[in-house]
């Protein structure tokens, strides 16, 4: 725990240094001085609303068309420029005139004077007219157009960056002066955030105060006291400010900050304040501090405050008594195995990390193994950590993810630096659990929105849904799963059977067939002419005929006995005899029916008899359990159970009596009581050793004194005590008279056991004395003699008196189950005893009678009845079973034996053609037409070899049937769809069961309330509303805890979660590597972790400077630490690095979804050489060409460092960005520019760009400018590049830093990269990343190979780059008809026969039975590998080798209507980008890890190179 301590005390110093507050306005990115509006209505009622400006989009109108007569006279760039003056007219210009030369000649002339052109003068006035009118109002529209560019350039770095931008209006410009630029301050005290919304339709802009965040005041975030500033007086102003929630463009407002002005800077030094809308005038030289009201809307980036707040709140939860270090944290500090992680204890204070997911974790969106093994390796350890380039489905991994673990009722908390990959992220989850997850942007601007539906939607479902409903549900979908599980096992196997077919070595096809295809096909057709007779087997039938040889020869010879009638279904039935009762058991039947009625005779006339017996088995066996246990009670002690023979002057008969009838219970009790006492007394007397012990008679009192003083003197004698002659003590005292009056063995008592002998026999003697006064008490006689004897005499009796409670507990239970079944018997006497007892013996005669009579009446309902078709015997067997004839039946039996042998021959015919029937219904119905031909002697003598050869020709047929491959993999498509369809409720379905079922009360109260309050507030405008709304954002703090998976940027985290201990279950967080070390609060929150990042991407640059005070920190906090321990918590280190080194085991994810393969290439092979990317984007023939480059002949730098712009360079990419918009083929692509060094070149981009290019174009090709660093996570379907450079600043980009920002740029483009550059490859050196780049771009290396000619393939020969015959004779096949075909087509590690080429599409063809395709092991690996493909888009279309044999043209027919139904068409061709020459290699770079930029900044002496932070 100390160590855990330590390491946030250096989190909170890290965090807090990381934080350098904004000190002047000029430093924001953006600010639009309100007094700087372009009218006056926002002042003029400045508090009115929430809204403060909804700005109109005013595009630029070009200017009127200049007449084609006044071409020439007017200067174009003049007339298309609105300006006050008019655009002015030439004093000549061009036109047909003559004039004289010096000679007084006329020549023609082509320029005239404008007094010589009266046309062009009217066309001159008539335009100019309409050009005024155009200028006046482009005039008064271009404030107007400013303001709009500057909004919607504001309201675009929101929305691109909202996780680190705002907008705030802020209020109250304090301005202070210094002689040292860096000591000034100039910042307003109060904002308010703002939200700055963007339609969309009409790309009109609103700007409003964000609703339900009041204004703060900031002041002492930038002031200190050096300046003067105390915050002692402030407090009642920020009460007011954070209660009354007033406008901050009100007056109240202004009298807040007056009243600031007079306090902030104490009592005796009043801040001159300036009510007015402009910034008051102030010399920044003199430390004089002046506050204006200047009102602005400004951008700026996020502060670090809740980070701050809440490793705040991790201290102070540590310091708290009994704090457990959470693991997650714990793991940075100690170097633990899996297993110590595993069983670290967690802040419930368990010793066990429960299980990460059960054993059937879900997985509804399609996956690969790497992913996969993501969910294997959180099953087995706390942390996974795993490596994803560019584009290799990271967000879909992470949403695969998610799912599962809400499906197993976990807390998921998704997390990044960047808020739009996570945004992409919530889009991949199914819409089903989409309601489950909250991304949780900036709350001002569209975060609330998203929150808020989740919430609404959880109080819905917990309002419609419960546990139990969704519990059958979820059985429901387990068992659809299960079942279309077993489906798609079964048809992939019959699948990969299909495609093993033409190597495979059938070993059992059926009896005799075997080998391979082709040889099972000679082996059927051999046979064909001899068994072709034998019919289709039908799917049921046995491999081989349950008809014997011999069996068949029996059937040929009774149908060559009797013809063909014995096969005849209409002869007569016989039932065997068999399966009759044999007369010797009827017979005895019906005796024991006669015997048993004469038996039960007496019992008919007895009710209770008969009652009993109407009860049941089952009761009559329970009453004679019940008389039968009550006598054997009797009889254990030699008692008769007659109670005839009870003696009535015995004790027993009047206990006996007593306990039937429950009279003197309480007497008999005391008897028992006083029985078990006394046992007791003699078992104590029997251990004694001593013969003879002689008491004095005593009363009953003194006796009872005397045992107890007896035992005390016992106690006090074994306790180590001793008797005293003189001053004997009280307890020797009490006992004199046991001490001498008594004698054990003839001497007086001395020692612990004598004494307690003495006590003993007294305690017998009381004992004999109770006893003889309970048992008189019941009547029965005293015993007498001596202690002993009288006794032994009295506990004599107890076994009897023990038999007897057993016998009256059985006659009470007895009674008890008469009255439970209803039967109004009593038992309370002994004759209703004897009674009972009687009844019941006959109750059993009686069911005895019913049993016999019972069992003849079921030997009569199992005889079959006689109908018309069966024999007549079987009605003589019913007629004397009815009389109940033992004689007649036995005679009907041996008539039925006749019957039945008479009919042997006709059933044994019957029954062989039945079983035949059975095994092959056609066969047998051909042989029942015609049984007499003598075709059949031969046919049916070569049964089993017909029936063999059947099966083959059915297997071949199967085998090589048209299509059955089509079919399977379209119903294994579907079967597929479903199950993920299945799959996909059924983790919904699981999840909200485990959202319900951990909803607490409070939290279904608190979503109750959140969706009336939402309800009834309204806009919230009204003091009503306003209370609802209140009422709802309360009740939405206590119901998000309902919510089970978060999806937010860290900041948002800070800002939202409370720093509890192991809060979820398990943290994802993406882009792991630009998450710095103050992501190190998301290990606080979970006892797991997955990071998703890539160490070869832009990782974070510690911004706040102090590195090695920082570092000084570190050491002395945690001295324990290794050094690579503590250099991985040091102030450059990133969250993926870090626990990559804590988690070893990295999982890569190498499968690439976005670039084209030519754009993603570049980075593969120069950033992961060991282990490249694979491509797997899907295209056709129409794609854009992937890669261009623009050489910029005049492009030149101005300026250094940071302030280094390529105007030229930036010109030309606008041009193309203009260019490109108004091309058709880029209608509906997406448009990034990515600048290749930061510093102003990106502003001057975004300038231009707000200038030439309408903002309603922006948005509908979502044009971005920014930095490698600002793209990542992002992407477009264009992305420009621009290096900056020129040929005098090309210091080489060698390192590791640069690297990660090349290859983000480099992968940001799914269709097509440009690159701007304003150098040539020779003007940079050969290490350069720049030249990598460059040269790679302008000669690709072949990627795929081409498209032979049809002369270069031959038939017979096999040739490069083809694998074997059979794939050359498809290739010709295919490119004879015109199609566009590429052989061994290389993707995901493996090569594809071939692919044909469409405008739009692809299709790859499998050709069965090439070499690669031979071995079991191949065919299934080519077989998996496929379906990966067909999982990322790819088509197949498979032939094979054996029925392109057969017939070429048949075979090849389906692929023809596929490609048709593909768009597939003959006549492309594809432009292929890639040098079959091309020299390209990747550079080797050095372990430098900081950009060039980074060293730029450094050696101007600024740490950061980032902006500043609000």
């Amino acid at each position: 725990m100390h160590r855990t301590r330590q390491l946030i005390e250096y989190m909170r110093e890290f965090v807090r240094g990381s934080y350098k507050p904004v000190r002047e306005w000029q430093k924001y990115p953006d600010v639009l001085w309100l007094t700087d509006l372009p009218d006056d209505r926002l002042r003029r009622n400045p508090d009115r609303d929430r809204t403060l400006l909804k700005v109109a989009h005013r595009p630029p109108r070009p200017a009127p068309v200049l007449p084609e007569v006044l071409v020439g006279w007017v200067d174009p760039e003049a007339a298309a420029t609105a300006s006050p003056e008019a655009p002015p007219l030439a004093e000549s210009g061009p036109g047909q005139g003559w004039q004289e030369d010096e000679n007084g000649d006329l020549f023609e002339v082509s320029e005239i004077r404008r007094e010589e052109a009266p046309d062009v003068l009217r066309a001159y006035t008539r335009w100019l007219d309409t050009w005024r009118k155009w200028s006046e109002k482009e005039r008064a529209n271009h404030p107007y157009r400013e303001l709009h560019q500057q909004l919607y350039r504001m309201a675009t770095r929101i929305q691109q960056d909202g996780e680190e931008y705002e907008a705030v209006l802020g209020a109250g410009l304090l301005t202070v002066g210094a002689a040292r630029p860096s000591a000034r301050i100039a910042r307003h005290i109060l904002t308010a955030p703002l939200i700055l919304t963007v339609n969309p339709t009409d790309m009109s802009i609103t700007v409003a105060l964000a609703p339900g965040d009041p204004a703060r005041m900031e002041d002492s975030e930038f002031l200190d006291a050096d300046a003067g500033y105390s915050t002692r007086l402030l407090s009642p102003l920020r009460d007011r400010v954070d209660t009354e929630g007033f406008h901050p463009l009100s007056r109240d407002c202004q009298d807040v900050l007056g009243d600031w002005s007079e306090r902030a800077f104490g009592t005796d030094r009043a801040v001159a304040f300036h009510r007015g809308w402009g910034r008051p005038p102030a010399d920044p030289a003199l430390p004089v501090p002046t506050l204006g009201f200047a009102p602005a809307i400004i951008l700026r980036q996020r502060g670090q405050g809740a980070l701050v707040h809440f490793y705040d709140g991790i201290a102070n939860r540590l310091a708290q008594p009994g704090a457990i270090a959470p693991l997650g944290l714990a793991q940075l500090l100690y170097q633990l195995e899996a297993e110590d992680r595993r069983v670290w204890g967690t802040a419930a204070g368990s010793r066990d990390v429960p299980p990460a997911l059960g054993p059937d974790p879900l997985f509804p969106l399609l996956s690969n193994e790497a992913q996969r093994e993501v969910l294997r390796r959180l099953q087995t350890d706390t942390g996974v950590v795993v490596q994803g380039p560019p584009g290799t489905g990271k967000t879909h991994t992470i949403a695969n993810l998610v799912c599962a673990l809400l499906a197993d009722g976990k807390r998921v908390l998704v997390t990044s630096e960047k808020g739009q990959a996570l945004k992409v992220l919530r889009q991949q989850l199914p819409p089903e659990l989409r309601n489950l997850c909250v991304l949780q942007g900036d709350r001002r601007q569209d975060g609330s929105n998203d929150l808020e539906q989740s919430v609404r939607a959880l109080s819905q479902l917990s309002a419609t849904q419960s546990t139990e409903r969704l519990d059958v549900r979820i059985k429901s979908h387990e068992a659809l799963r299960s079942e279309l599980s077993d489906t798609r096992a079964r048809l992939r196997d019959e699948v990969r059977a299909i495609r093993e077919a033409e190597w495979y070595e059938h070993l059992d096809v059926a009896p005799g067939y075997r080998g391979r295809l082709a040889e099972i096909v000679e082996a059927v057709a051999a046979g064909a002419p001899k068994y072709d007779w034998m019919p289709a087997l039908p799917a049921s039938a046995p491999r081989e005929p349950s008809l014997s040889q011999d069996e068949a020869q029996r059937l040929l010879g009774l149908v060559s006995r009797h013809g063909a009638g014995v096969l005849d279904e209409h002869a007569a039935r016989c039932p065997d005899p068999a399966d009759f009762v044999p007369p010797v058991l009827f017979e005895e039947a019906v005796n024991a029916l006669d015997a048993a009625v004469r038996a039960c005779a007496a019992s008919a006339s007895d009710a209770l008899a008969v009652e009993l017996a109407d009860g049941g088995d089952e009761l009559l066996a329970t009453l004679v359990g019940l008389l039968d246990a009550a006598e054997h009670a009797l009889q254990s002690e030699g008692l008769p159970g007659d109670p005839a023979a009870w003696p009535p002057e015995e004790w027993t008969t009047r206990a006996l009596q007593d306990g039937m009838a429950g009279r003197r219970q309480q007497l008999w009790e005391g008897v028992r009581q006083a029985s078990a006492r006394a046992e007791g007394v003699q078992s104590a007397l029997q251990d004694m050793p001593f013969a003879v012990l002689d008491v004095p008679d005593l009363a009953l009192a003194e006796e009872s004194r005397l045992i107890a003083a007896g035992k005390d003197l016992e106690q006090y004698l074994r306790g180590g005590g001793k008797l005293r002659k003189f001053a004997p003590r009280p307890v020797q005292k009490e006992a004199q008279v046991l001490l001498r009056e008594c004698r054990v063995d003839g001497r007086l008592p001395s020692t612990p056991d004598e004494i307690a002998a003495l006590v003993a026999h007294l305690a017998a003697r009381q004992c004999v004395r109770q006893l003889n006064e309970r048992w008189k008490s019941v009547d029965a006689p005293e015993a007498e003699g001596s202690t002993q004897v009288a006794l032994s005499e009295l506990l004599d009796r107890v076994p009897t008196l023990r038999a007897v409670d057993g016998f009256t507990q059985s006659v009470r239970t007895l009674h008890e189950v008469l009255l439970k079944a209803r039967i109004k018997a009593t038992v309370r006497t002994a004759q209703q005893w004897d009674d009972v007892r009687t009844s019941a013996n006959g109750a059993e005669r009686l069911l005895r009678a019913r049993e016999a009579k019972e069992r003849l009446r079921s030997i009569s309902e199992q005889l079959p009845r006689p109908d018309a078709r069966g024999v007549a015997e079987l009605a003589e067997v019913h007629r004397a079973v009815t009389a109940r004839d033992p004689r007649a039946y036995s005679a009907a039996i041996d008539s039925l034996t006749e019957a039945f042998h008479r009919e042997a021959d006709r059933r044994e015919a019957r029954k062989l053609l039945d079983r035949l029937s059975e095994d092959h219904p056609e066969l047998a119905r051909r042989f029942a037409e015609s049984p007499t031909e003598a075709v059949w002697e031969t046919r049916l003598v070569n049964l089993d070899c017909a029936w063999a050869w059947r099966q083959a020709r059915t297997f071949q047929d199967t085998m090589l049937k048209r299509g059955r491959e089509a079919k399977l993999e379209g119903e294994l498509e579907a079967v597929e769809t479903q199950l993920r369809k299945t799959v996909t409720q059924l983790a919904a379905d699981r999840a909200l069961y485990h959202c319900l079922d951990r909803m607490t009360a409070g939290q279904k109260q608190a979503l109750s309330a959140y969706a009336s309050a939402t309800a009834n507030a309204g806009k919230g405008m009204t003091a009503l509303g306003k209370r609802h709304l209140k009422a709802a954002r309360s009740a939405m703090r206590d119901a998000r805890a309902a919510v089970p998976a978060w999806v937010m940027p860290i900041k948002q985290v800070a800002e939202m979660i409370d720093p509890e201990p192991d809060a979820f279950d398990v943290v994802i967080v993406d882009e792991a590597s630009q998450v710095g070390l103050d992501g190190l609060m998301l290990l606080w929150l979970a006892p797991r972790i997955i990071v998703v990042g890539d160490d070869k991407q832009c990782v974070p640059f510690y911004t706040g400077g102090k590195h090695e005070r920082l570092n000084e920190l570190l050491d002395s906090l945690l001295p324990h630490l290794t050094d690579w321990q503590r250099d991985g918590l040091s102030p450059k280190s990133n969250l993926y690095d870090l626990l990559s080194a804590r988690f070893s085991e990295t999982i890569r994810l190498t499968e690439h979804f976005r670039c084209m393969p030519e754009i993603i290439k570049w980075s593969s092979a120069q950033f992961y050489p060991d282990n490249e990317l694979v491509p797997l984007r899907q295209y056709g023939a129409d794609r854009l060409r992937p890669l261009e480059v623009v050489h910029v002949h005049e492009g030149h730098c101005e300026g250094r460092r940071e302030t280094l712009v390529n105007r030229p360079e930036a010109e030309r990419i606008v041009a193309k960005l203009q260019e490109l918009a108004e091309d058709e083929v880029y209608a509906k692509r997406s448009f990034g520019v990515i600048v290749l060094r930061s510093g102003h070149q990106t502003r001057l981009l975004e300038n231009l760009i707000d200038t030439r290019i309408d903002s309603s174009i922006q948005e509908r090709h979502n044009i971005r400018v920014g930095t490698a660093e600002q793209f990542q996570g992002d992407e477009r379907d264009v992305i420009l590049l621009s290096l900056v450079v020129d040929a005098d600043n090309t210091r080489a980009l060698t390192g590791q830093g640069d690297g990660r920002r090349f290859n983000v740029a480099a992968s940001r483009a799914r269709d097509q990269m440009w690159l701007f550059t304003s150098v040539t490859p020779d003007q940079l050196r050969s290490r350069d990343l720049r030249h990598s780049l460059l040269t790679y771009m302008q000669a690709p290396p072949e990627l795929q190979g081409t498209s032979p000619s049809l002369s270069a393939v031959s038939p017979d020969e096999q040739c490069e780059p083809f694998e074997s015959l059979f794939e050359q004779r498809v290739f010709r096949r295919i490119k004879e008809r015109g199609y566009h075909v590429v052989p061994q087509w290389k993707v995901s590690g493996k090569r594809i026969d071939l692919v044909v080429v469409g405008e739009t599409a692809r299709l790859a063809v499998e050709c069965d039975g090439s070499p690669y395709h031979s071995t079991p092991d191949q065919i299934r690996d080519d077989y998996e590998r496929e379906r990966e493909l067909r999982r990322a888009g790819w088509q197949f279309w498979r032939i094979r080798s054996s029925e392109f044999a057969l017939s070429p043209e048949d075979s090849l027919t389906p692929l023809w209507k596929r490609l048709d139904a593909l768009g597939i068409r003959p006549g492309v061709t594809e432009d292929a980008q890639g040098d079959s020459g091309s020299t390209w290699v990747p550079i080797e770079m050095d372990d430098a890890d900081l950009t060039n930029d980074e060293l730029d900044a450094m050696l101007d002496g600024d740490a950061s190179v980032s902006l500043e932070g609000a």
